[in-house]
């Protein structure tokens, strides 16, 4: 993590995360986060409210980039591609320095706040989409395969 010299605080600089859903989702993932990790600095959600347009999240977005932006760059992480907020971040994509990944899950989150520091934001990307896969799981299978395990013995 590099520093920057702001007046006469030495501000660190670090890739913000923005989690941008329908509704409220975001805000619920970043609480849970809290619960997990402990309270991370530069993120923020941006959220499309019923009745909201795309000119609107546009605004919300690009400021909340904006604000978080300290020149490493925003992961953007999104509840579903294709989606307004999918559309909106794609298309600001094309002028800020910003990452989107969709598909964003609470495994794929927690790992991007961790490895944030030690990560360029191309190399954030790739541990988003590989946490966010990864984080799927059948637990059912799991527990069949342990029992099957037990029963099958040394």
């Amino acid at each position: 993590m590099c520093e920057r010299i702001k007046g006469d605080m030495r501000v660190k600089k670090m890739i913000g995360i923005i989690v941008a859903a329908h509704g409220e989702m975001s805000k619920g993932l970043i609480e849970t986060s809290r619960m997990i990790v402990g309270h991370a600095e530069n993120m923020a959600t941006v959220d499309l409210l019923e009745g909201e347009g795309p000119e609107s999240l546009r605004d919300k977005l690009k400021k909340a980039v904006e604000s978080l932006d300290s020149g490493e760059g925003v992961m953007v992480l999104l509840d579903l591609y294709g989606g307004t907020p999918s559309n909106v971040s794609a298309l600001l994509a094309r002028e800020l320095n910003i990452e989107v990944v969709s598909g964003v899950n609470l495994p794929m989150l927690l790992e991007i706040i961790v490895k944030r520091a030690s990560k360029n934001l191309k190399e954030l990307r790739q541990v988003a989409l590989y946490a966010g896969k990864e984080g799927i799981r059948s637990v059912n299978e799991i527990v069949e395969k342990i029992e099957s395990e037990i029963k099958e013995g040394p």
